[in-house]
C-alpha cells in the first residue's frame, strides 16, 4: 500500500491513497474513535468486528468503504489513540503510523513537535473541506471567526444543518467544526443538494465563511 505525504499548510499532514477503499480501511479506526456517533465506540477501545456491526445495522449494510472520501484527525487525537489501541494496530494502521509518526529509534512512534493535524483522501474533491477543518483546529483566529459565524446562522438553518450532519453520521460534538467546513468549500449546487429549500437563507451565510476561510488558508501559506 502506497501512501503519499505532502504539507499542503503549515502543521498539516497530507495522506493520499490509490484508492477509496485503501484510504477507508486504513482511517476508519482512528477516525470513528475520534468522532464517531456510536457512544460505545467514541474515545474508546474497540475491533473492527463490533464497529462494522454496529455501522451495518444503522445502515443496513456495511457500505462504510464507499459513504466516505476524506479523513481528519488531529494530533493529539492520534495520540490517544495510540495509547489504547498500539498493542493491536491491524496491518493498515502499523503502515499509517510508520508514515505519520517514524519510529525514531525508540520503538514507538514519534509525532512531529508542536500542534499538526493529519488529513487524508483519495482524490482531491474534498480536499478544502479537510483543510478547513485543520485550521479549524490550528487557527485560534479562524476558530474564533467561524464559531461566532456558526453562531449568529438563522436558528432555523443551523437546525436544518444540523439535523442533515446528524443524519449523514456525524457526531454530535463536531457538529460546529462540520458546519464550519462545508459552508466555508461548498457551493450552492452542492449546499441545495444537502439542504434542499433551506439553500436560500444558507446562501445568505456562505460568503463570510468563504472569505475567513480563504484569509486564513493564504496567511498559513505564507506563515
Amino acid at each position: 500500500m502506497k501512501i503519499k505525504v505532502t504539507e499542503p499548510l503549515p502543521g498539516v499532514m497530507l495522506l493520499k491513497f490509490k484508492t477509496q477503499y485503501e484510504t477507508c480501511a486504513t482511517f476508519m479506526r482512528l477516525q470513528e474513535f475520534y468522532e464517531s456517533p456510536f457512544k460505545e465506540i467514541r474515545g474508546k477501545f474497540f475491533t473492527l468486528e463490533t464497529f462494522m456491526d454496529l455501522y451495518a445495522k444503522k445502515q443496513g449494510n456495511f457500505t462504510y468503504t464507499c459513504d466516505w472520501g476524506g479523513f481528519n484527525v488531529p494530533g493529539h487525537v492520534i495520540g490517544e489513540f495510540y495509547q489504547l489501541f498500539g498493542s493491536d494496530l491491524l496491518m493498515k494502521e502499523e503502515i499509517l503510523f510508520d508514515r505519520i509518526w517514524p519510529d525514531d529509534g525508540t520503538g514507538n512512534p514519534t509525532p512531529p513537535r508542536g500542534p499538526h493535524y493529519v488529513i487524508a483522501m483519495y482524490d482531491d474533491e474534498c480536499l478544502d473541506h479537510e483543510l478547513a477543518h485543520a485550521m479549524y483546529y490550528l487557527d485560534p483566529e479562524y476558530k474564533a471567526t467561524a464559531d461566532a459565524l456558526v453562531n449568529g446562522l438563522d436558528p432555523d438553518v443551523r437546525k436544518a444543518v444540523t439535523k442533515w450532519l446528524l443524519d449523514t453520521g456525524y457526531s454530535k460534538p463536531q457538529v460546529p467544526d462540520e458546519i464550519n467546513a462545508y459552508l466555508s468549500t461548498d457551493d450552492k449546487k452542492s449546499l441545495s443538494h444537502h439542504f434542499g429549500k433551506e439553500i436560500g437563507k444558507l446562501h445568505k451565510s456562505l460568503e463570510p465563511f468563504r472569505r475567513a476561510f480563504l484569509s486564513q488558508k493564504k496567511k498559513r501559506k505564507l506563515a
